[in-house]
């Protein structure tokens, strides 16, 4: 599979990976409740993998089977270790890290550098959507330490709310703004507006980067044919 992704096509893998996690997210709530926990937990894992595998330039680690298979465990271990720590919270903030850290690494290989290609644009939908991920961790961790922070939300255990809270955190990106839940606290109304502003302001710097490498281009090639 190493051979499979590579810089021209990583974000696509990406993309499909975050995709999944949110979908079945959705239909675990929906068709298996405490069942699809494991499901969750499992797309969870695959996300990181994926996510470290195509966003690496060099993926010395992962070239090999044996390589993949001790990172799976490796992750799986320690989620076991939180587990039976009761330190269970700390999965929100090693996947707030992890998505900050792709966000991070994908902006720096897809705005302002180079020619736009299909690889780009699917960068941008991944960043897109990494920004929706990195406020529902945020939003999952207000909600974990503060249980009424938001108004129609019910209580329970942070994997319960995961599909709730990364539509309320997508509603609040895309500024559609449905009010079926919303915030309740003035710490979870400053994630909320400052999530909305980062969405609005993250469409404008992509139109000028995907237009600035585009006229960037026209003047090389334009120089090129002189």
């Amino acid at each position: 599979m190493s051979k499979r992704i590579h810089e021209e096509n990583n974000f696509a893998f990406l993309v499909l990976a975050l995709v999944m996690l949110m979908l079945t997210g959705s239909l675990t709530e929906h068709f298996l409740s405490g069942a699809g926990q494991l499901l969750l937990d499992v797309l969870t894992v695959l996300t990181l993998i994926v996510g470290v595998w195509s966003i690496t330039s060099r993926p010395i680690w992962f070239r090999t089977g044996l390589g993949l298979a001790t990172s799976i465990f490796l992750i799986v271990m320690a989620k076991l270790v939180l587990d039976w720590a009761a330190l269970q919270y700390l999965h929100i903030v090693i996947m707030l890290l992890f998505f900050v850290l792709t966000a991070w690494i994908a902006m720096r290989q897809v705005l302002f550098s180079g020619p736009v290609d299909g690889n780009k644009l699917m960068g941008a939908i991944c960043i897109f959507l990494l920004f929706g991920m990195i406020w529902t961790m945020l939003y999952l961790l207000v909600a974990a330490l503060l249980p009424d922070s938001f108004s129609g939300l019910g209580h329970g255990e942070w994997q319960d709310h995961f599909p709730d809270l990364t539509y309320f955190s997508f509603v609040t990106l895309t500024t559609l703004g449905y009010g079926d839940i919303s915030p309740a606290l003035p710490l979870v109304r400053f994630l909320a507006f400052m999530e909305a502003i980062v969405g609005q302001l993250y469409i404008a710097i992509l139109v000028a980067s995907l237009v600035g490498a585009h006229l960037a281009s026209r003047k090389q090639k334009g120089v090129g044919d002189k």
